[in-house]
């Protein structure tokens, strides 16, 4: 399934400041990093991203995103 272009701004991120930081970052950072207002919506994104299979997370822990695949096709849905 394809992504819409802020779910592959989202993943890029968390996968780009992954590798740099070898963790994954808060959703304030990525909230800062793709420029939104709104931690709910950083949520919304990583649902979406964990729905098609592209991460996974850890319930009760901070920073607990972990990148699946990293190659995702561009488009609308």
């Amino acid at each position: 399934m394809s992504l819409t272009p802020k779910q592959k701004q989202t993943l890029d991120f968390v996968v780009d400041f992954t590798k740099d930081n070898g963790y994954s970052p808060s959703f304030i950072e990525i909230a800062k990093g793709i420029e939104v207002a709104s931690i709910s919506r950083v949520h919304t994104l990583i649902t979406a991203l964990k729905d098609r299979g592209y991460v996974a997370t850890r319930a009760g822990g901070r920073r607990t995103i972990e990148i699946l695949r990293s190659k995702p096709s561009l488009g609308g849905e």
